[in-house]
């Protein structure tokens, strides 16, 4: 690697690294230490649709599969965060939704990630934050095409 490539590993590697550990002491800091950060960010998709969501539309959100939301659906239902409901509008369809644990959960998730974003933008002068958008934007996007799935699959 260039001098680039590595120091764009380093900080990708440490960002990412750095929020993780910043989620884990806030869970640990409400004192929810039996919730892991998986079981947190699974939460959080919850949380995002207020009428809940099946198992299948919350695979697809997270890009993870129907029986691993399975197994942690039921992991947090039994740690009182998620409930099932039978759907209003078909009785055969059922839907997770959030318990008072889950939303506060959830409150704390979304209240540290604006914590967070103010804390990073305060540093910034406009021009910084544009030129920073601009940046993730392109990173993101880069992580979403197919190129970088091929990357991960061995594929050059």
């Amino acid at each position: 690697m260039d001098q680039f490539e590595t120091e764009c590993n380093d900080f990708l590697v440490n960002v990412f690294g750095s929020i993780l550990k910043a989620e884990e002491e806030m869970i640990r800091r409400n004192h929810d230490a039996d919730i892991t950060i998986s079981e947190l960010h699974l939460i959080a998709a919850v949380g995002r649709r207020p009428e809940g969501c099946t198992v299948s539309e919350l695979a697809a959100a997270l890009d993870i599969t129907a029986s691993s939301v399975t197994i942690a659906a039921n992991k947090l239902m039994a740690k009182e965060c998620l409930r099932k409901r039978k759907s209003e509008s078909d009785g055969r369809s059922v839907r997770l939704t959030l318990t008072p644990r889950g939303k506060k959960l959830c409150a704390y998730h979304d209240s540290f990630h604006q914590k967070m974003v103010q804390a990073v933008s305060s540093h910034l002068n406009p021009e910084e934050k544009a030129a920073l958008i601009s940046s993730m934007e392109k990173l993101s996007a880069f992580f979403e095409i197919k190129h970088f799935r091929a990357l991960l699959d061995g594929e050059t």
